[in-house]
């Protein structure tokens, strides 16, 4: 302000100085001298100089992404709302419907139809419309509109004759089932569909002679979203009612995939031509898998799995009579699983395959002097998919479901490969004539198998085995005066081996051992052996041996026996054996003794002068404690 008025004051001699400022007030004084000025004359003018001004600005903030709220319709919450409305001059009905749920619609009730008995229903029911929170497999929640249809103890038929002794028709009895529909409320294309039902029995009923049952029924289905999406019902179980005082809990995890279950107890019998009778049970869900690959490789499949339990079954005439006559089974159990790989639409997956099944007998009935059965029968199948991999249940086992409260484990180890395995117990009799008792055995896998050299390689292996055979060929089997070739307590393996990667190889292997082996039947013959053992092992045609002392092979030879290869590489192409000899021709020739022979490889050192060793094919032949007679009497 004083430089504005020392330069707006130019008088000479004159002073003047601001002696206060305050925003609003200017003090000025003056001094020196104006002698000679027109003070009338001067002036004084005053601007503010032009100002600028600038304004910085920060924004600071953040970015809150809310999910939609559902479209809602606006009704009373009469949880929290008291509305008692009279009904009568003592009574009065309260309203007590949860707001929670949304605009509700619920009926119950039992019902009772007969439609001039062809169609005849009894039974609880309800159905329910409401607003319900779900929880789907990848653990998000989401408002749905919700239809549930339910009913309890029905008991419902359909033919001719309904409610009467002559009735012929469908009968269901003691019916259960629980259905929700459920649609996103935000995207209504989304919809889930559930089922849980149970069932007492269902029968065809009123032709003689044609049995057709099932009872002890439940079904289990959890559908998924055109997007693959499906509901968690494990997560929070839907209490669905089914009649006025009745329930049913939908509680299927969302993890087992898109679910199809059902189980039951099935009767059927076609006068009396064919029987069948056991537990039954189908599953499609999703599941985890490991595969004998090196990764161990864990896949989700798509699954199908088929069993059944305690099965009886007869194919034939008179079944059920003293007068049978065909095939019967008993104690029948299987269990198959059908797996395939998930992959992007329109591709083709890899599929693999598993059964394991058992049987308590296996017959042919009805025909006096034939005997055809086998008993303790199991069979085990692991097969692989076109890649060459097998699923390894070892690693991780597969529980299915044979039955409504019976199921079976498969545990195949993949280090076997394809895997094909079957053992039981043999009954043959031909009208006498030939006669075979005993365990048996046949597996086909992959091994790891070692040379005479060293080296190891990949084997596709078939072995059959079998033990405490008895065997006798001849007339008169099994009475004292049979006449024919016998042999009792065989035991033998043998096996067949082709290299996985060069089928020209192969090598074949077989172990045996008899207690006895004897022509009888025949006055003043006798033509016997006992101790018997057999062992071969012969070269592929490279000349190449399996030593199968280095690892020796466990050969399943019946339900619960086994019999070990165990041949010696280093003796080379090797036939070898021994026994117990006794033959005696009316007595005019008689030896008894001990008796051995073996071809095989082995080597020898000359008498030369470099002591050359060579290496000779071998054959011996040995006797002991022999007694021989050659004479009359």
């Amino acid at each position: 302000v004083q430089a504005a008025l020392d330069a707006a004051f130019t008088v000479a001699g004159a002073e003047i100085d601001v002696t206060a400022w305050t925003g609003r007030a200017l003090d000025i004084r003056f001094g020196g001298s104006l002698l000679g000025q027109d003070v009338a004359a001067l002036q004084v003018t005053t601007s503010a100089d032009a100002g600028s001004a600038s304004l910085d600005t920060l924004t600071v903030g953040f970015t809150d992404t809310q999910a939609a709220t559902p479209a809602q319709t606006l009704v009373v919450d009469y949880s929290v709302t008291d509305l008692t409305i009279a009904t009568g001059p003592s009574s009065t009905f309260t309203f007590d419907m949860d707001g929670a749920r949304g605009e509700l619609l619920q009926a119950s009730g039992n019902l009772t139809l007969d439609i001039f008995g062809f169609v005849r229903v009894e039974g609880g029911f309800a159905i329910e419309k409401s607003t319900e929170t779900l929880t789907l497999d990848d653990a998000t929640t989401l408002s749905t509109d919700l239809l549930t249809i339910g009913a309890s103890g029905v008991d419902a038929f359909a033919g001719v004759g309904g409610g009467s002794a002559d009735a012929v028709g469908l009968e269901l009895n003691d019916v259960n089932f629980a259905l929700a529909l459920a649609k996103d409320k935000l995207d209504p294309t989304r919809s889930w569909t559930a089922i849980k039902a149970e069932a007492g029995e269902v029968a065809f009923v009123g032709i003689d002679g044609v049995t057709i049952a099932a009872d002890t029924i439940t079904v289990e289905i959890n559908q998924a979203a055109a997007d693959g999406s499906l509901v968690d019902w494990a997560a929070d179980p839907l209490e669905v009612m089914t009649g006025p005082a009745a329930s049913m809990l939908l509680d299927m995890a969302g993890g087992e995939g898109a679910l199809l279950r059902a189980s039951g107890n099935l009767t059927l019998d076609v006068f009396g031509f064919f029987q069948v009778a056991g537990g039954f049970a189908f599953e499609k869900s999703s599941a985890d898998i490991v595969l004998n690959d090196a990764a161990g490789t864990a896949l989700n499949v798509d699954l199908l799995t088929v069993g059944a339990s305690d099965v009886d079954a007869f194919a034939g005439l008179n079944g059920g009579t003293a007068d049978e006559l065909g095939l019967k089974l008993t104690g029948g159990e299987f269990a198959l699983a059908l797996m395939r790989e998930k992959t992007a639409a329109g591709a083709v997956g890899r599929s693999w395959t598993a059964m394991q099944a058992g049987a308590d007998e296996v017959a042919f009935v009805g025909v006096e002097g034939l005997t055809v059965s086998a008993d303790s029968l199991e069979v085990t199948i692991n097969q692989a998919a076109t890649d060459g991999t097998v699923v390894d249940f070892a690693a991780a086992s597969l529980e299915v479901a044979t039955g409504p409260a019976a199921s079976v484990i498969l545990a195949m180890d993949g280090a076997k490969g394809a895997l094909l395995e079957a053992s039981g117990r043999l009954t043959l009799d031909l009208f006498g004539f030939v006669h075979v008792e005993g365990g048996f055995a046949i597996q086909k896998s992959t091994q790891i198998l070692t040379l005479d050299t060293g080296a190891t390689f990949s084997a596709d292996l078939l072995t059959i085995g079998a033990s405490d055979l008895t065997l006798f060929a001849g007339v008169g089997g099994g009475s004292t005066d049979a006449i024919g070739l016998n042999l009792s307590d065989v035991d033998f393996a043998l096996a067949l081996a082709k290299d996985s990667a060069l089928p020209t190889r192969s090598w074949t292997a077989l172990k045996a051992q008899a207690g006895e082996v004897s022509f009888v039947g025949i006055p003043g013959v006798t033509v016997a052996a006992d101790t018997i053992t057999v062992e071969i092992n012969q070269a592929a045609s490279d000349a190449s041996l399996i030593d199968w002392s280095a690892a020796p092979l466990a050969v399943r030879t019946g339900p619960a026996a086994s019999l070990d290869l165990d041949m010696d590489g280093g003796e080379g192409a090797l036939i070898r054996a021994s026994g117990n000899l006794t033959l005696d021709l009316f007595g005019f020739f008689h030896v008894d003794g001990g008796f051995a022979f073996e071809k095989s490889s082995t080597q020898v050192t000359l008498n030369n002068a470099a002591a050359e060793q060579v290496n000779v094919d071998l054959l011996t032949i040995g006797a002991s404690d022999v007694d021989m007679f050659a004479g009359i009497n």
